[in-house]
């Protein structure tokens, strides 16, 4: 009965070296996700912060097609005041509106294509925090499950000592009768 008491001591104990493994082996997985979520979150920041530029820059850029309109209107000016002969800057001026409004348009479309991937990309932002919350609480819960798992080890190794010492006992007392 005493063998029986002691094999199944150290079948456990082989079980719970094993889970240990496991258990170590999957927080350091956790750990490892954490830190690769925490990384891919920098670089959605940095990737807003460029979103962040390039809408400044746009907004740079619809400044100087609002100043291109100015020479146009100058010229359509001038043309009137010339007439017959201000021709010339009937064409400079048509040419001055149409880069305007193809450069309104385009900065329309850039700004408009930014702000849809600004959007996305605060979007995946998020979610990625939420992930690193979840990954983390996770870690914290396998780090305990790998401290509860020690504990239960500490005991199982004071079972087997005393197992072996009432062995040990048992034998002394046998040999003696």
């Amino acid at each position: 009965m005493l063998n029986k008491a002691n094999s199944a001591n150290e079948k456990s104990f082989l079980l719970l070296e094993q889970m240990l493994k496991s258990l170590f082996n999957v927080a350091n997985k956790v750990s490892t996700v954490s830190q690769n979520e925490n990384e891919l979150a920098k670089k959605v920041e940095n990737m807003v912060n460029q979103a962040g530029n390039i809408q400044k820059a746009t907004q740079m850029m619809d400044k100087i097609a609002d100043k291109t309109k100015l020479p146009s209107l100058n010229a359509d000016i001038e043309v009137a005041r010339a007439g017959a002969f201000g021709l010339g800057f009937s064409v400079i001026a048509e040419d001055d509106r149409q880069l305007a409004q193809n450069s309104e348009e385009f900065l329309g479309n850039v700004a408009q294509i930014t702000k849809e991937l600004l959007q996305s990309i605060n979007e995946v932002n998020a979610e990625l925090k939420k992930n690193t919350q979840s990954i983390q609480a996770l870690n914290d819960d396998t780090a305990l499950l790998v401290d509860d798992a020690n504990e239960v080890k500490l005991c199982n190794e004071d079972a087997r000592a005393l197992v072996t010492q009432c062995t040990e006992k048992i034998k002394i007392s046998q040999e003696n009768i």
